[in-house]
């Protein structure tokens, strides 16, 4: 993995646009505090990510983050391997993206808790 000007790991990604959808695949790098206006479905096929919420950073492989949601991304040094995997953005008009969000931004987790949170709501069948 190549580091882009900043020092950060660079993101090596194929994109594919669709309605509704945009989809990174490919080597997954860093990306400081930032918010998306579409809902983010993360996945790492291989490695894992740090991904931080302002309050909390954890390691993670999959993560819902909700539209809107300030977040931060950067590969996981605990890992011997940079993350590969994909990135979706989607669009929040549609139904797939109004579900998403929801199941993203649910409002029972105590605050600070947003990373545990997108973490389970990748993962859980609530």
């Amino acid at each position: 993995m190549t580091a882009g000007a900043d020092g950060a790991a660079a993101w090596q990604v194929r994109a594919d646009l669709r309605p509704g959808v945009l989809a990174l695949t490919g080597h997954l790098g860093a990306a400081g505090t930032h918010a998306h206006a579409a809902v983010q479905v993360l996945v790492c096929t291989r490695g894992a990510v740090l991904l931080g919420d302002g309050h909390q950073r954890a390691a993670v492989r999959a993560a819902v983050i909700p539209a809107g949601a300030r977040h931060c991304v950067t590969p996981d040094p605990g890992e011997p391997d940079p993350p590969q995997g994909w990135s979706l953005y989607v669009d929040t008009d549609g139904a797939a993206g109004q579900a998403l969000h929801r199941r993203a931004a649910e409002r029972d987790a105590p605050p600070g808790a947003a990373v545990t949170r997108w973490a389970r709501s990748s993962t859980s069948s609530h």
